[in-house]
């Protein structure tokens, strides 16, 4: 009698563990977080250099960067930043997700246009709030022609941008 209770137990958690772990696979229990939710309208800022003219425009729910080439010389970037900061210099822990979804939508004349999308991460070993460029860079670069509308992609594609490692004499362990 002992034994069958224990079998029918060990069955019940064999039983759990495959359905847990089949729901898991297929995103059920999948843990999400908005990173615009709930947030003022006033964390987006356009980024510009050189000859790239950057309009920040707020349509509905959705915001808009359209940005104008007037010289395909040198370096050339107009980009948008969202800042998720709680507090002066304290960000979001994301620790416990490992997908970020990007909705992008592109249009352009360029051949071969990318896509170049950042985090960057405080940390004291390296990071001085009177410096922002010293925040780590957390960087991946994609065709823009390749996506277009919801791309999810896995937070272990970001890697650390060589320059900065280079100008702030990062060692290994920090990057």
């Amino acid at each position: 009698m002992f034994f069958k209770a224990n079998f029918k137990v060990l069955v019940l958690l064999v039983l759990l563990t495959f359905s847990a772990l089949a729901l898991h696979r297929f995103g059920f229990l999948g843990t999400s977080l908005s990173l615009l939710e709930n947030r003022s309208s006033d964390l987006f800022r356009s980024v510009s250099t050189s000859s790239v003219i950057g309009d920040l425009t707020k349509k509905g729910d959705h915001t808009v960067l359209k940005c104008h080439l007037e010289s395909t010389e040198g370096f050339n970037l107009c980009g948008l930043s969202v800042d998720l900061r709680d507090g002066l210099g304290r960000g979001i822990d994301i620790r416990h997700y490992d997908e970020l979804d990007l909705e992008l939508l592109y249009s352009g004349s360029f051949a071969d246009p990318k896509i170049k999308v950042s985090f960057r991460n405080f940390h004291s070993n390296y990071s001085s709030l009177k410096d922002p460029i010293s925040m780590k860079f957390n960087t991946i670069i994609f065709s823009a022609e390749k996506y277009s509308g919801v791309l999810t992609v896995p937070l272990d594609a970001f890697r650390v941008e060589s320059w900065w490692i280079d100008q702030y004499d990062i060692d290994f362990k920090d990057s």
